[in-house]
């Protein structure tokens, strides 16, 4: 088994509701070799993390969110923090929309990872992963929710 670094000031929500899939107690909802994709902390609101391959077609992946905060120019990070909802952009498509319902729990209403070259999108009534639609499933006690590569 890998050993996969999470930040250190990333403390995951106990319940993640991931277009209509609940995470409970799952840390890392989508890695990509040995690099979480994407990580959602606790936070008024939702604190995000957002990795991208280093360069296309790179097998190297990096944060260009870290901690609810923009690494790149091209990625743009909006905390609203009345309705304790967090959105990343790039080039005008919402990548990742996260919303705090409570302070243990979080949903993400919006997710469309072709910009960082994942076949992966999503919306309240499920997530398709390539040709694969997810459904109102529950992962409970596991490390990672789903993985991409090796």
């Amino acid at each position: 088994m890998i050993d996969i670094q999470l930040p250190t000031r990333y403390s995951p929500y106990h319940e993640l509701i991931l277009c209509s899939n609940r995470l409970v107690d799952v840390p890392i909802p989508l890695l990509i070799a040995e690099t979480p994709v994407f990580l959602v902390g606790q936070g008024a609101v939702p604190i995000i993390w957002l990795s991208a391959p280093s360069e296309p077609g790179s097998k190297i992946w990096n944060y260009v969110v870290k901690e609810g905060q923009s690494m790149n120019s091209a990625v743009e990070v909006n905390n609203d923090k009345v309705k304790r909802r967090a959105e990343v952009t790039v080039g005008g498509t919402i990548v990742l929309c996260a919303v705090a319902e409570t302070k243990e729990r979080a949903v993400i209403e919006a997710l469309d990872l072709r910009p960082v070259g994942l076949a992966v999108t999503g919306d309240p009534s499920g997530m398709m992963v390539g040709g694969m639609t997810l459904v109102t499933n529950k992962f409970v006690n596991v490390r990672v929710a789903l993985t991409f590569g090796s």
